[in-house]
């Protein structure tokens, strides 16, 4: 869209003497210059305004009055959260963060962008992506938004089959290139749960139950004869990444005990019986094709059995529970531990799936080693990166899941979240 800056003085970065500047704005940051002598403290008040809408809100005429209803606008957003449960040398990110994920927030539709960006293109909602953004700002004290996105967002368009498209636009329309992947109704099922826990909101229960049971008959249907989902990308999103993973699989398991325990709470007792089988399934199958004496595979492919060092399978032990239940915490824990010490890049949504899951056994002094080293990758306005290259560059986008993951973990840390972590 068109952006105006508007300064009290004028500043080179907005033309020498001029006090705003117009044009469009495709990618990237918007920038400013601002000399200073050795010493010199300046404080300069900018203001970004998109295209004109008939509905804004008027404009504050000076710089401090802008800054004063900002800081109480945001101050009103966050006013349930709960900081002081943070340990202090998270606190500052942790409230910039939850700014971040609201600021993705469309109140007309209820969706939740990937990430501000245009170019990449991440203006879409992914539901994954939206689901976990969904679980941290429920958690955080803004049960709305996260119930509006998975009750009215998502159920508008979830697909006949009760599956998801891999993205969609704000106005719902389908914006990827690939029709399922099997992850994605899993972890919607668990983040209904999870909402549900954390704002005890009975009417929205009842409300989702339509879109909640389409994604979970749309799960027990994807199993394949070997008894896990059938080949899908999951968060590896090329058309080629097709494969049975330990994250998909995991994910099913504990959506569907999830879905169980709703559908049970809703007096659904049949379907509550078949969700709990098929996860048991599951849950088996995962032991029977990915864990052998030799070591444990992360996934399936046409190839075989293969393995793979990203710590997003940590997921397996927490918030899914399924390595609890059959005994693969250890194992699992100490191989993704050793991964990410051996670590030169990083991609933040994985980094913070393990931190989460180190508190959620215990290990909280490595967590908060692990938080305190990847909160310093920030992007210029502040919100978290979501790729680190060896030399310390950010790549792609301020991306939603990167701060819902560090939210997340930190609401683990303080006993904040809501999961079950074992079969019911």
């Amino acid at each position: 869209g068109r952006s105006s800056r508007s300064t009290r003085g004028g500043l080179p970065g907005v033309g020498a003497g001029r006090t705003s500047v117009s044009g469009t704005h495709v990618g990237g940051y918007l920038t400013l210059d601002c000399a200073l002598a050795p010493g010199e403290r300046v404080t300069r008040s900018v203001f970004v305004a998109g295209m004109d809408r008939g509905d804004a809100a008027p404009v504050a005429p000076t710089p401090e009055d802008r800054q004063t209803g900002v800081a109480d606008y945001w101050a009103e957003q966050l006013a349930d959260a709960p900081v002081d449960a943070v340990p202090e040398q998270f606190r500052s990110q942790y409230r910039r963060s939850l700014v971040a994920l609201l600021a993705l927030a469309d109140a007309d539709s209820g969706s939740i962008s990937a990430a501000p960006n245009l170019q990449p293109a991440y203006y879409p909602s992914w539901p994954r992506d939206g689901a976990f953004v969904a679980i941290a700002l429920a958690e955080a004290g803004c049960g709305d938004v996260a119930q509006s996105y998975l009750r009215d967002f998502l159920g508008d368009v979830q697909e006949a089959d009760g599956g998801f498209e891999q993205c969609y636009t704000s106005d719902g329309q389908p914006a990827g290139i690939i029709h399922r992947e099997n992850d994605q109704q899993g972890i919607y099922c668990h983040a209904v749960r999870r909402v549900y826990a954390a704002t005890g909101d009975e009417e929205f229960c009842a409300d989702v139950w339509p879109t909640l049971r389409g994604a979970a008959d749309y799960t027990c249907g994807a199993v394949a004869d070997n008894g896990l989902l059938a080949a899908t990308p999951d968060f590896a999103e090329m058309p080629d990444d097709a494969r049975q993973s330990l994250w998909t699989n995991a994910y099913a398991y504990r959506g569907l005990l999830d879905a169980a325990a709703l559908a049970d709470e809703l007096g659904h007792g049949g379907n509550a019986r078949r969700y709990r089988e098929t996860a048991y399934g599951i849950g088996d199958a995962v032991e029977r094709h990915l864990f052998h004496e030799t070591g444990f595979a992360t996934h399936l492919t046409i190839t075989g059995r293969e393995s793979s060092d990203n710590v997003v399978f940590s997921a397996a032990v927490h918030p899914t529970g399924w390595a609890g239940d059959y005994g693969r915490t250890d194992e699992l824990l100490d191989r993704f531990v050793d991964s990410y010490e051996r670590y030169d890049s990083y991609w933040l949504p994985k980094e913070f799936t393990l931190a989460a899951t180190l508190y959620a056994v215990g290990r909280t002094s490595l967590g908060d080693d692990l938080l305190a080293e990847m909160q310093a990758e920030t992007l210029p306005g502040g919100t978290l990166a979501e790729d680190v290259e060896p030399d310390g560059t950010h790549r792609f986008a301020a991306l939603g899941w990167a701060n819902a993951g560090f939210v997340d973990a930190l609401h683990v840390r303080s006993g904040l979240d809501s999961p079950k972590t074992s079969a019911d």
